[in-house]
């Protein structure tokens, strides 16, 4: 059986305190969040959907952006992993009110700010900077055997902007079937087909080594 992290007697796991791969780590603030992190975020719109009753389809009305929902899973099983992410719940989720570890002080100014933010999952959709509304306790961790994992739940923040954004949807636009099958780039630059019964060689999700984008596949 393995021997958890915090054993009294036998030292746990090693390993380092920061993932190496950039799709496995993230920064809140100034701090990078040790061991492996997986990051998710769900960006949407907000929808209007106008319906005449009796009538077939609807109109949709987009009124603006609304804040994304951004969670981090921070799997950890080594002590350096474990007292790197204390530090850093500290800041991120001050003592509530009433509790004398913190001054008045640095309870507010922690309270009242978001934090930068950067992980490689967040890119495509353009978050910068987030508002941590709730942190989990730690559990059993659900990828690394032996570890343990807590889950940071935020909310996107940017200013709110002064003009309305409303915009209808008025037309569909057409879409030219590609004249191949769609091909997946391989990190190596090889092409391969994404139809399964047509590949001649495995995507580097099917190899279970697979742990980072710079993997090569295997023939």
């Amino acid at each position: 059986m393995p021997v958890i992290f915090w054993d009294p007697v036998k030292r746990g796991y090693e390993g380092e305190t920061y993932a190496a791969n950039p799709a496995d780590t993230a920064w809140i603030g100034e701090d990078q969040l040790p061991g492996i992190v997986e990051v998710n975020a769900t960006a949407e719109k907000e929808v209007d959907m106008r319906k005449r009753r009796g009538a077939n389809g609807a109109s949709i009305v987009f009124t603006g952006y609304k804040p994304a929902r951004v969670t981090f899973a921070v799997h950890v099983w080594t002590p350096e992993q474990w007292d790197s992410l204390n530090r850093i719940i500290k800041k991120i989720w001050p003592a509530p009110r009433g509790t004398p570890t913190e001054s008045t002080k640095e309870r507010r100014s922690l309270d009242s700010k978001a934090v930068d933010v950067v992980a490689w999952a967040l890119f495509p959709l353009r978050i910068k900077s987030v508002c941590v509304s709730s942190v989990t306790a730690p559990r059993p961790s659900s990828r690394i055997k032996g570890g343990y994992m807590l889950t940071i739940t935020a909310m996107e923040w940017f200013p709110p902007q002064k003009t309305k954004h409303v915009r209808k949807v008025k037309k569909s636009v057409r879409s030219k079937p590609p004249p191949v099958a769609p091909e997946f780039v391989a990190a190596n630059g090889q092409t391969v087909p994404l139809q399964s019964e047509n590949r001649t060689q495995s995507l580097p999700s099917d190899d279970p080594q697979y742990t980072s984008p710079n993997f090569t596949p295997s023939s």
